[in-house]
C-alpha cells in the first residue's frame, strides 16, 4: 500500500506533499559521463525516431507509405520480408528500440549501462558517502499523520486520534490512484 501511519509530535511541521529531507541523500552527484550522454536533445530524437517509423504512415491510409514502412519496421526488426504481419500487434517496442540502437551501432543489451558508474548513475567521487548514507526518520510523537511511501512525504494533517485521521482521510485522501475508502476501511488500513 502506498500509504502508511506515521506517529509524529502534535507539533510537528513540515510541509505536506514534500518529501521529508531525512529521506534525501545529500551525498548524491550525478555521474558526470551520464549527466552529458543524457540530453534532453537525444531523447527526444530517440522518441522522434521511434514514433516515426511505429505511427507516421499507418494512420494515414497512404498504399506506399504503408508498404515502405511496413518493410522498414520487418527490417527492423529482423522479419523475413515475405511475412505477414501487423505492425503495431507483432512488433514490439523493444523490437523497434533495440533496432534503433542495433543501427546506431550499438549493442542493445548493453546500450545506456555506463561504464564509469556501473549503471547507478551516481558519480564514483562520491559513491562510498553515498553508499554509506542511511535515512533518517521524521521525529516520533503522540500525533497520527497519513504518508506516502512514493513521495515520502507527508499527505495529511497531524490529529492527536487515529479515528479522527480516518475520518479526515476517508473525504479527502485516496487509498491508491483515485481509490477511496470509508472510516472503516482506513483503520483496516492503518492499523
Amino acid at each position: 500500500m502506498r500509504r502508511e501511519l506515521k506517529r509524529v509530535p502534535l507539533d510537528f511541521s513540515w510541509p505536506l506533499g514534500l518529501k521529508w529531507h531525512g529521506y534525501v541523500n545529500t551525498f548524491y552527484k550525478a555521474c558526470p559521463r551520464c549527466r552529458d550522454r543524457d540530453t534532453e536533445a537525444t531523447t527526444f530524437m530517440y522518441h522522434w525516431a521511434k514514433e516515426l517509423i511505429t505511427e507516421s504512415s499507418i494512420d494515414r491510409g497512404d498504399p506506399d507509405s504503408q508498404a515502405a514502412l511496413l518493410l522498414l519496421i520487418k527490417r527492423l526488426a529482423d522479419i523475413p520480408d515475405d511475412a505477414r504481419i501487423d505492425p503495431l500487434r507483432d512488433v514490439t517496442p523493444w523490437d523497434i528500440t533495440s533496432e534503433i540502437i542495433r543501427g546506431a551501432g550499438l549493442d542493445p543489451e548493453h546500450w545506456g549501462y555506463c561504464t564509469l558508474c556501473d549503471g547507478t548513475g551516481v558519480d564514483p567521487a562520491v559513491r562510498d558517502n553515498y553508499d554509506a548514507w542511511l535515512p533518517t526518520e521524521p521525529p516520533e510523537g503522540p500525533g497520527y499523520q497519513l504518508w506516502d511511501r512514493c513521495i515520502e512525504a507527508p499527505l495529511s494533517p497531524i490529529f492527536d486520534t487515529l479515528q479522527a485521521l480516518c475520518k479526515w482521510a476517508s473525504r479527502y485522501a485516496t487509498v491508491y490512484a483515485e481509490v477511496k475508502t470509508t472510516v472503516e476501511g482506513w483503520e483496516r488500513l492503518l492499523k
